[in-house]
């Protein structure tokens, strides 16, 4: 005889668009029927406030969230398929459909900035920023005015971004310096076409990897000149490669120069960059190091890859600061906060 499964007090709605990277399902109900129903999806109860990476039934794994007694959020891949399958699991465990909309209807958020965080958890590329999205609802609720007319909070909001869209970092320097075996080093995989020949990437390379928690897109550019070098000039078409790159490198958050002892660096006015925005890397340290190198590196040493790790970590806090991560002031993550008081985004129930 097929056994019955007990109905639960729990609701579950769609929260955000299908087809993305990631999917957002709110969960929300009775505190001890939110228990239960975690128990019988993930094999475990995640109490208030918990956070991992879960057995989502047999279907996926994702990040569950449990923002509160009553809610929690669960991120499956967000594939129609693997989230219609989520959806009907969580049905057939006990838990009832509601019907799906936009932030604020039937939200399982208490306020506004807790329904924000439900939303962009989904989609935010990097995984710390879990961690500091679920901070948030506490650090608004201690400030006591607008975030965004604090030119502190301002200038925070601004480099936290960088936890829901990736930053770019764009590799430069002369031809055949190892940026390639750079890129390379740092995805430990091959982005990049590598040889001993110079001019060997014809175009930029880019990838999207992630650096202690923060995800950022790197981009390998063609080889530069250094001006008055006694060089041979690029061919067409690997001019046509430097000349597109431009407009990259105009973008890049970072600048991660690269130069060796025998080429040197690239002097960043000389490709329009400031100078606060370049991270100068020593490549092929094992031939001797330049003079200015921030960061010393050898991707390709007999030994094995050589300070990367120490690239990667540069990069990271250059990008991301470890202050921006500490720092108690509230985030102004989502276009629904912009402009509102902390009260009102932290009162009772979603506007």
């Amino acid at each position: 005889m097929e056994r019955r499964v007990r109905r639960l007090s729990a609701r579950h709605r769609l929260a955000s668009a299908l087809g993305g990277g990631v999917a957002c399902i709110e969960v929300s109900g009775e505190p001890a029927d939110v228990d239960e129903l975690l128990r019988r999806l993930c094999g475990v109860i995640v109490r208030p406030g918990g956070v991992g990476v879960r057995h989502l039934g047999e279907v996926d794994r994702g990040c569950v969230l449990r923002t509160g007694a009553r809610a929690a959020v669960l991120t499956p891949h967000g594939g129609p398929a693997v989230v219609l399958a989520v959806m009907r699991l969580l049905s057939s465990i006990g838990s009832e459909q509601a019907g799906d909309g936009p932030l604020g209807e039937g939200s399982a958020a208490a306020s506004l900035v807790e329904a924000c965080v439900l939303e962009t958890a989904g989609r935010a590329a990097s995984p710390l920023a879990v961690d500091v999205l679920m901070a948030q609802p506490e650090r608004w609720r201690r400030f006591d005015t607008v975030p965004g007319d604090d030119p502190g909070c301002a200038a925070l909001s601004g480099l936290l971004d960088r936890l829901i869209d990736p930053p770019l970092a764009v590799i430069v320097g002369p031809a055949n310096v190892g940026k390639s075996s750079l890129l390379n080093a740092l995805c430990r995989r091959t982005a990049a076409i590598v040889s001993p020949e110079a001019g060997t990437t014809r175009d930029h390379v880019g990838v999207t990897i992630e650096i202690e928690g923060l995800a950022v897109r790197v981009i390998d550019t063609p080889g530069l000149e250094r001006r008055g070098d006694a060089v041979p000039m690029p061919d067409p078409v690997e001019r046509s490669a430097i000349a597109a790159s431009a407009g990259v490198i105009a973008e890049a958050d970072l600048v991660i120069s690269c130069g060796d002892l025998q080429h040197g660096f690239i002097d960043p006015a000389a490709i329009g960059v400031d100078p606060s925005r370049v991270l100068t890397c020593a490549t092929r340290a094992d031939l001797g190091v330049p003079a200015s190198a921030q960061v010393i590196t050898a991707a390709a040493a007999p030994a094995g890859p050589q300070g990367v790790e120490e690239l990667a970590a540069q990069v990271r806090r250059r990008l991301l600061p470890d202050a921006a991560l500490a720092d108690p002031r509230p985030w102004v993550f989502h276009p629904a906060l912009r402009g509102l008081p902390s009260a009102a985004a932290v009162g009772s129930g979603v506007e």
